[in-house]
């Protein structure tokens, strides 16, 4: 890996566009005349068992409400159901 990070050897940048997003899609949807017939998010961020899983809990509610619902940990796994009318 010595030639990493030089022009046209990786890692490469990461580059993040608001379109991946819950509220991006929809915004796309809209933009494009598409129906969003169904949208489901799953957490699967964090195991479900073991130590301090109520302090997780605790701190991922406490972070969904301090942002004011902007983060959530359902957003992490998204399914759209997308329709294109005519």
């Amino acid at each position: 890996m010595q030639m990493a990070g030089l022009d046209g050897h990786g890692p490469y940048p990461t580059v993040y566009d608001e379109v991946v997003s819950r509220a991006g899609m929809n915004q796309f949807c809209l933009n494009e005349n598409l129906q969003v017939v169904g949208e489901w998010g799953v957490d699967n961020s964090l195991p479900r068992r073991g130590r301090f899983i109520g302090l997780r809990k605790a701190v991922i509610r406490a972070t969904h409400a301090l942002s004011l619902g902007k983060l959530d940990s359902s957003y992490s796994d998204l399914t759209f159901i997308i329709h294109k009318p005519g």
